[in-house]
C-alpha cells in the first residue's frame, strides 16, 4: 500500500502531520485492533487535518482497494444498499488514517451478529443548556452504575 502526503500537518498547532498520525496508528495497532475487527466502519474523514469541518462517509464502494475486506448492508434510512469497509489488519488501518480518518468509528456491533452489539458507548456532551459540570455529575452516575 502506498501512503500519500505524508508530510501535510494536520495539526497545524503543534506541527503534527499525517505521517505522525499514520505512525501513531501502526504504533497502537495491536491494541486497537480487537476493537475494530469484523465491525462495519463509518468513516469520518479530515483529510485536510483537524481545522477542515470534514466530512462522514459510510460508502466505500468507489474507493476501496481490491484486497480491503467489506460488507454490503442495506440501509433502511438512506433506502439502499451501502457497502462498509471492514479494517480487520494493520494495512487496513492504515489505509484508513491515510485516507484522513483521524478518529475510527466502528460499529458496537460485529458482522457475525450485525443485530446484536456487544458493547455500548455513552457520548457526554456539553451544549447550551448542559454545562461542562453537567456533564460531569452524569458522567459519575453512570459510573456508580456500570
Amino acid at each position: 500500500m502506498e501512503l500519500s502526503h505524508v508530510d501535510k500537518v494536520f495539526w497545524p498547532e503543534e506541527h503534527i502531520t499525517k505521517g505522525d498520525i499514520i505512525e501513531y496508528y501502526d504504533k497502537i495497532y495491536p491494541y486497537i485492533i480487537p476493537y475494530l475487527k469484523d465491525r462495519p466502519e463509518s468513516l469520518r474523514r479530515n483529510p485536510n487535518g483537524i481545522l477542515d469541518r470534514g466530512f462522514f462517509q459510510k460508502n466505500v464502494k468507489e474507493i476501496v482497494p481490491d484486497w480491503a475486506k467489506t460488507i454490503v448492508l442495506y440501509s433502511e434510512s438512506a433506502a439502499k444498499d451501502i457497502e462498509y469497509f471492514i479494517c480487520n489488519g494493520k494495512a487496513s488501518l492504515l489505509y484508513l488514517v491515510n485516507l484522513g480518518c483521524i478518529e475510527l468509528n466502528p460499529w458496537n456491533s460485529r458482522i457475525a451478529a450485525i443485530d446484536n452489539p456487544d458493547y455500548c458507548i455513552l457520548d457526554l456532551d456539553p451544549g447550551e443548556k448542559n454545562t461542562f459540570d453537567d456533564t460531569v455529575k452524569v458522567a459519575l452516575a453512570v459510573r456508580r452504575i456500570a
